[in-house]
This record gives C-alpha cells, sequence and structure tokens, in this order.
C-alpha cells in the first residue's frame, strides 16, 4: 500500500516537472529596435503587443528589451553587433529601415520581422517579394509613395507636385524614384529638391543649419507647386513648422505622413501602424511556432490611414472634397492638439 502510493505520488511529481519543462519552453524572448523616437513606431509597438495578447501569447513572450539608438547611428551599430552574438533571444522586431538594413548585414541566426521600411527592395533589404531566403521576413506595402500619392491625387487633381527629401535616406531617395514614374503615368510635373542630414564623415550638420536648409528648399520648391507631399521623416516631424509656414505662405494643399496632421498637414494619408504591428504579431507568432521566416513571403500591409485637418485647410482656402471627409477616418479641428494613435 505504501509502496504504491509512493510510486504514484512520484510519478505526479515527475509529471509535474515535465509540465512545468514543457510550460517554460513557450516563454519565448524578443527584442525590438529602432534608430529613433518616432510616433509611428510607438503605434506599431502597441499593435504588436495587442497582437500577441489576440493570439494568446502575450503571457507566453517577454519583451526583454525595447532598445531605441535615439539617432545615433553608432551606437545603434554597435547594440546590432551585440545582438548578432547573443544566442538568448528567439526572435527580434525591426522598426524602420536604419535597424532593418544593419540587422540584414550582421544577424544571419536569430530571426526577425521588420516593418516600416519604406521601400524594402530598393534599401536592398530583400530582392522581391515572395521571400528573403534568409532568416527574415517583414510587413510593407509594396511601392508605398506612389500608391499614396495616387490616393492624394484622386482627392487633389494637382499639376505639380512638391517635395523635399534627405539625399542619403535610402526611403526618401526610393519614393522619389516611384513619384518619378507615377507623374508620367498620372501626367503631372514633379518639383522636388533634397539636402542631407549629415556630412561625407557622416557627422550631423547642426539644427540651425538643418533648418535653413529645409526652409530654403521648400521656398523653391513652394513657389513652383500647386500641391505638396511630405515624407515620413523624423526631422521632418520636429521642424513641421517650416512646412506649416510655408504651405500657408503660398497657399498650398499638403498631404503626407499622418503623423503631421495635427501640426498643420491638410490631409494624413499613409500606413496604419498600428495594424502593422499586428500583421507583424501574426508574422512573430508563426515563426516562435517553428515556421522558417525564409517560408513567409514579405505580408503587404494594405490598411491606409486617412485623415483630414479642417483648421489647417481653413488656413490656406481650401475646402476639401465630401469624398475626402467621408473618406477619412479621423478629422481634426485644429492644428496643436496632441496627437491621436493609428490604433482603431
Amino acid at each position: 500500500m505504501h509502496c504504491t502510493l509512493f510510486r504514484f505520488m512520484m510519478a505526479f511529481l515527475l509529471s509535474g516537472l515535465l509540465l512545468a519543462d514543457v510550460s517554460a519552453d513557450t516563454n519565448y524572448k524578443i527584442t525590438m529596435v529602432q534608430h529613433v523616437k518616432y510616433i509611428d513606431f510607438e503605434n506599431v509597438k502597441q499593435g504588436f503587443k495587442a497582437g500577441l495578447n489576440k493570439l494568446g501569447y502575450g503571457s507566453k513572450i517577454e519583451i526583454t528589451e525595447d532598445f531605441n539608438a535615439l539617432n545615433d547611428i553608432a551606437t545603434l551599430e554597435d547594440k546590432i553587433g551585440e545582438l548578432s552574438q547573443r544566442q538568448d533571444i528567439d526572435l527580434i522586431f525591426s522598426l524602420g529601415t536604419h535597424s532593418t538594413k544593419r540587422l540584414v548585414k550582421s544577424v544571419h541566426k536569430t530571426p526577425f520581422v521588420f516593418t516600416i521600411v519604406g521601400d524594402p527592395i530598393k534599401a536592398g533589404i530583400v530582392l522581391d517579394w515572395k521571400s528573403s531566403g534568409r532568416n527574415y521576413t517583414g510587413v510593407e506595402t509594396p511601392s508605398y509613395y506612389s500608391t499614396v500619392v495616387r490616393l492624394m491625387h484622386t482627392f487633389v487633381p494637382f499639376k505639380r507636385l512638391g517635395m523635399v527629401y534627405l539625399k542619403g535616406s535610402p526611403s526618401h531617395e526610393a519614393g522619389i524614384v516611384q513619384i518619378k514614374s507615377l507623374a508620367k503615368e498620372l501626367g503631372f510635373d514633379l518639383i522636388c529638391e533634397g539636402f542631407p542630414l549629415r556630412n561625407k564623415d557622416k557627422v550631423p550638420y547642426p539644427k540651425e543649419q538643418i533648418r535653413k536648409r529645409l526652409e530654403q528648399a521648400l521656398e523653391n520648391v513652394c513657389l513652383k507647386a500647386d500641391a505638396f507631399f511630405v515624407q515620413t521623416s523624423t526631422t521632418f516631424t520636429k521642424e513641421f513648422a517650416s512646412f506649416s509656414s510655408a504651405f500657408k505662405k503660398h497657399r498650398i494643399v499638403s498631404a503626407g505622413d499622418p503623423a503631421n496632421i495635427h501640426k498643420g498637414l491638410v490631409m494624413g494619408i499613409g500606413k496604419n501602424a498600428y495594424h502593422f504591428g499586428e500583421q507583424c504579431a501574426q508574422y512573430a507568432v508563426q515563426i516562435l511556432e517553428g515556421t522558417a521566416p525564409a517560408d513567409l513571403p514579405m505580408d503587404v500591409g494594405t490598411k491606409l490611414s486617412i485623415q483630414v485637418n479642417l483648421a489647417a485647410a481653413k488656413l490656406i482656402g481650401y475646402n476639401p472634397p465630401f469624398e475626402l471627409v467621408s473618406s477619412a477616418d479621423n478629422i481634426v479641428h485644429k492644428i496643436g492638439e496632441p496627437s491621436l494613435a493609428n490604433s482603431p
């Protein structure tokens, strides 16, 4: 009797230990990496975490680090060099072109998922939208900039589109290439001017010098344009007062990254970062469950956000068409409101 009870208790304890081991095996570690603080990145991370929770993985995943290089590229490269040697991370979540390009170059074993990359093909991250053929996959929109400018053109049939861009930025230069092609297709003129943020030694120019270059580029372009498209950029968001001033002076309708809708942009047309984050969570779970990233095609993020700032429109004497207002998923009534995340 005692012997039987003893065996039963031992079997029970052993089964408990085995269950504990299985449970432990389902705990995964994820590191998130970004090169700069940016509202779209924050919205992506919110969507990513919400997506993990919806899939039942919220309690099974530990985000061990939410790394932000704060626009220090040397620090970013050091971190990615460290990650390339780590063996205690199950997956990396990469936000933005800078982080993703460096991960592609240095991290060959740990799987990673990327998003918020203007043009993955132009940036050299992928060869096509079928597969990376390696240890990563991502969520992006093919020909993103031409897609949103095409949508902008349906609401504002401009003849001369103005843009300024950052020289040396893979996503900005890819955007210019895309929109030049679209201009030929739709029959409008693209008026653009670019300038770099860093010198040839990759040392950032002083902020005041960058502001002056931006203001001069805006003046040169706005003199000739009847509409303006603002590309995604933390620099542009920080210096958006210069954009707003130029648009008001020249009475130009503006569209671009929804992150600037509360700063005086008339139309915010762009990625719904929150939903992109949710899509990334789906890929992350598939990879953690054993699917090879190379077997997952580049997922197409198709959820675009349309927002309208009626106060900004009034400031330049523009009356938004009914089609635009009725299509918007967010209407802003003043300039300077706290930014609202693109979450539903």
